[in-house]
């Protein structure tokens, strides 16, 4: 038992502590469902198992299918789809950093474990953005797990020539679009370096047969989006623009934000912010200073994570979230820098209490990180529990409104963002947040509906929740 502890400790050290963490949320009320994504997913999912039991049709779905689909199919263990989905963020966080691990392995096969397991603990686990993700119903992580299992097969397709490594390969890469199309981008240059090789090297035609997998997923696609190619009128990219790559502020149909850094520095987030890798720059740079970068898996990661970031800068928005499929290809370039920082005289002679400083640093932005969806969470339940009483009555409402309808109350409910209302039925309700939304939304339909409903209408305030949210009668 103990050599296979000593044999497998990365893994199930990277296996437990997701679980702990998750386990803990769960205790303290933390149920994974924050802001208007992660309930459509959670809604979604829903109704693809009711669509399994019954034979009908879904509906249409905003992003890609595979995430809610893995959560229906799950549920029918007896779990809800909302813990379901929570589940799978979480086994694939940990099944991303095994496989951040083997790609470690696979560059540098003398590394020592313990090294490669405190790095991705540090980095990997108590990244606060990482971990963060991995915990809520969302899909980013999922897409993680499969980019780098994809990237790690093809890349032993290459070298062994094996068939079911390039199907290891085509399954994760295939689904993994299913679940997050940026992930198809990620793949380009691992995608050609397997094409060049196959061309070159290898030249076996029924190797060709992989091709079943992404058609068949292309198929799956269909069957749940009758217009297949719709993503491409995505606002990302129809707003695409190279002037972006030097804007800070964007005024958008989400309303209008202003950042600190034009967005050409900031998909460099990844390396240099402490939700990522805070050290990471210096990691790279003792990367390329000892010229290490040398083996393709490295330069395979450097082009995607290029590629990736060359797309976001034009994109009109910036979202943390949107900037974590490259995590585990930052952690693959930056673990030389790490392993050479760690083998300092002056750090190794001193390792366990900066070991000890490193945890509780990590430990202190990661609780940072997760208090602002922590609170938003319970502040969602909270409402969602004061307006039982009120169930049967309209309800005017924007932003909480979308998690009053996934957690299931009966109360009619009319988003205040999908259009400028002239009319407004007298006794219904309204939930707000003046404060909050003055600024991001002077202009827009959430403000010019408030506008009118405070000129035209008297409001009594009936309940008051924390951080400035009201409800309100309309008189």
């Amino acid at each position: 038992m103990r050599l296979l502890y000593l044999k497998y400790k990365v893994e199930l050290v990277l296996v437990v502590l997701p679980i702990l963490i998750l386990f803990i949320l769960r205790w303290l009320g933390f149920d994974g469902m924050v802001g208007q994504d992660s309930y459509s997913y959670v809604d979604y999912g829903n109704n693809i198992k009711q669509a399994l039991l019954t034979t009908t049709h879904p509906g249409d779905f905003r992003w890609p299918q595979g995430y809610p689909l893995l959560g229906a199919l799950l549920s029918f263990t007896g779990l809800s789809v909302g813990f379901c989905l929570q589940i799978i963020s979480c086994f694939s966080l940990s099944i991303s950093l095994i496989f951040v691990h083997k790609v470690v392995k696979e560059i540098y096969p003398n590394v020592c474990q313990n090294t490669s397991l405190i790095y991705l603990v540090l980095f990997g686990v108590l990244a606060p953005y990482y971990i963060r993700n991995g915990m809520l119903t969302m899909s980013d992580i999922v897409a993680c797990c499969l980019m780098v299992v994809a990237v790690f097969y093809g890349f032993r397709y290459t070298v062994k020539q094996r068939f079911y490594y390039l199907m290891y390969f085509s399954v994760a890469a295939a689904y993994g679009i299913f679940v997050r199309y940026p992930v198809a981008l990620v793949l380009v240059p691992i995608t050609i370096y397997i094409l060049i090789k196959w061309g070159r090297e290898i030249k076996k035609i029924n190797h060709l047969l992989v091709l079943v997998v992404p058609v068949s997923v292309y198929f799956l696609h269909v069957y749940f989006e009758q217009n297949a190619t719709g993503f491409l009128n995505h606002e990302a990219i129809n707003n695409w623009s190279l002037s972006n790559y030097f804007s800070a502020t964007f005024h958008t149909n989400q309303g209008t934000f202003h950042y600190l850094l034009p967005n050409l520095l900031y998909v460099f987030y990844p390396i240099a912010h402490y939700g990522f890798v805070l050290l990471g720059l210096l990691f790279v740079v003792f990367l390329i200073k000892d010229q290490q970068v040398k083996h393709p898996l490295l330069r395979i990661a450097i082009l995607s994570y290029i590629l990736y970031a060359l797309f976001m800068a034009g994109v009109d928005t910036q979202n943390p979230r949107h900037l974590l499929i490259v995590h585990p290809l930052v952690l693959m370039v930056c673990f030389y820098g790490f392993n050479k920082v760690y083998q300092f005289p002056i750090i190794y002679k001193y390792r366990r209490v900066l070991l000890v400083l490193g945890v509780l640093f990590q430990v202190g932005v990661t609780t940072l990180a997760f208090k602002t969806i922590y609170v938003r969470n319970q502040l969602e339940q909270q409402i969602t529990n004061s307006v039982e009483k009120y169930n049967g009555a309209l309800l005017y409402g924007f932003d909480i409104d979308i998690a009053l309808k996934s957690r299931n109350h009966q109360l009619r409910i009319i988003n205040l963002w999908e259009e400028e209302y002239q009319q407004f039925e007298k006794g219904a309700l309204v939930l707000f947040n003046e404060e909050r939304f003055k600024v991001q939304w002077e202009g827009e339909n959430p403000m010019l509906n408030w506008n009118h409903l405070q000129h035209n209408y008297q409001l009594i305030e009936i309940e008051q929740y924390p951080n400035n949210w009201k409800l309100y009668k309309i008189e």
